[in-house]
């Protein structure tokens, strides 16, 4: 009501929005609702990924974006950990991924390279350094596994080109869920 405090649907957001839409179609749909109380937009926001991580896979980078967000709330890392139901290594591997070149960052969003080999082998080089190195894995066609792992130590040491000797294998990637949805 207008004077009221607000209100927020956390969980069933869409039944609640196709209800309403039946509704002002002439249909009688009432739902069953349970009301919490948020101390904060930090628990509120809790409450929201922990909803959305058991409907779908989190894309790394999403994640990464959405620790960093509950974190500039107040969350620590172990809180965070709790709020994402991953261990506090996971939550420190995908805020590397912010550090990241955004080159870089967008292969991991399309699921290009693994967030593994980001966080891994990218985030410790310099920005400039980051594009490059991407650059030079995906001409070699080594963008997974432990090839792309000695391509990108070998480049770190000097390597010219970081190919391996012998004929590199291009390791398909599941697409992410956003690339499905941009194709």
């Amino acid at each position: 009501h207008k004077d009221g405090p607000d209100v927020l649907c956390v969980y069933g957001r869409q039944r609640v929005k196709n209800a309403r839409e039946a509704n002002k179609r002439g249909a009688s749909i009432q739902l069953r609702a349970v009301v919490q109380r948020a101390k904060d937009p930090a628990e509120l926001f809790g409450m929201v990924v922990a909803e959305n991580a058991v409907r779908r896979t989190y894309n790394p980078m999403a994640m990464a974006r959405d620790i960093l967000r509950l974190m500039n709330w107040g969350r620590s890392e172990k809180q965070a950990a709790v709020v994402f139901g991953c261990s506090e290594g996971t939550i420190r591997n995908r805020l590397a991924l912010l550090d990241c070149d955004e080159t870089v960052q967008k292969a991991v969003q399309a699921g290009t390279i693994g967030a593994t080999l980001a966080f891994r082998e990218f985030s410790p080089l310099k920005r400039e350094e980051q594009a490059a190195h991407l650059s030079k894995l995906v001409e070699a066609n080594t963008l997974g596994g432990a090839e792309a792992r000695e391509n990108v130590k070998r480049l770190r040491n000097g390597a010219a080109n970081g190919a391996a000797a012998k004929a590199p294998v291009l390791v398909k990637r599941m697409r992410t869920r956003d690339a499905i949805e941009a194709a």
